[in-house]
């Protein structure tokens, strides 16, 4: 009996140790690329670089385009990925010591190894929340198709018109918020959405000619209006696969990671 009973106390110490360690462990870090992009100007945002242990060693820019979308960049870190504005805030013991302030933070599902993040202004902020919200999209082949045009709508509301191609009829269309089915347009497809008002009737919010080669990606971004009550939404379309210029991917790969 007393053997079996100190059998058993062995056993429960093993069982113990090893769930203190599995506590103890990391959680496995994620690992992604991504762009940014906004429907206004966006300054100063930076996310963080992370060593193999998930700890913070420093921060590098993201660098908001009036085009319509960033470089890539490479993310290892927390399932969180983070985003902040510096200050330099050096003292004797560090003259390169700086300030962060989160703006921003999202998580990005396993399996998404490609990703786009919409940031946009947050209205009630600084009263309630970050800085900036975030959609993100996969921008992978799955839902961005070559030969095709894929609706991301940021806004609450659905749309709908048509897509036509030269010297056929039109399709009908919806652009749901979200991510929406890409849409065959190669060579060329005018597109057009509406909207529905009960007091002026149908109303166009967005019509445009688009292009596409036949392994060229493109991805229609539906933003909010400007100014409060305006008809007129904000859109940016981005192509892909985006093609780097290698004078500034060698300077973001050069510039060293901001320190703690």
């Amino acid at each position: 009996m007393a053997n079996r009973i100190r059998n058993l106390s062995f056993t429960l110490f093993a069982l113990y140790c090893v769930l203190f360690l599995q506590a103890e462990e990391p959680p496995p870090l994620r690992e992604f690329q991504f762009h940014v992009v906004s429907g206004s100007r966006i300054q100063n945002v930076r996310y963080g670089v992370f060593d193999e242990t998930g700890q913070l060693i420093g921060s590098k820019p993201t660098g908001f385009r009036s085009s319509g979308r960033s470089l890539k960049y490479p993310y290892k870190g927390p399932e969180v990925i983070v985003f902040f504005e510096e200050e330099p805030a050096p003292t004797a013991q560090n003259p390169n010591a700086v300030s962060r302030t989160t703006v921003a933070a999202t998580r990005v599902p396993k399996g998404v190894e490609e990703v786009m993040f919409l940031f946009s202004e947050n209205k009630q902020y600084p009263e309630k929340g970050l800085k900036y919200d975030i959609q993100w999209v996969d921008t992978s082949e799955k839902y961005i198709v070559p030969g095709h045009v894929t609706i991301y709508n940021t806004l609450p509301i659905e749309f709908k018109g048509a897509a036509g191609k030269k010297a056929n009829k039109g399709k009908i269309i919806k652009a749901s918020p979200g991510i929406n089915p890409a849409i065959d347009i190669y060579p060329q497809a005018t597109l057009l959405l509406t909207l529905e008002s009960k007091v002026d009737g149908l109303l166009r919010v967005y019509e445009d000619t688009i292009s596409c080669g036949e392994k060229e990606r493109i991805l229609l971004i539906l933003f909010p209006p400007r100014f409060p009550g305006s008809l007129d939404i904000g859109s940016k379309i981005i192509s892909f696969p985006i093609k780097e210029l290698e004078e500034e991917k060698a300077t973001e790969e050069s510039a060293p990671p901001t320190t703690p």
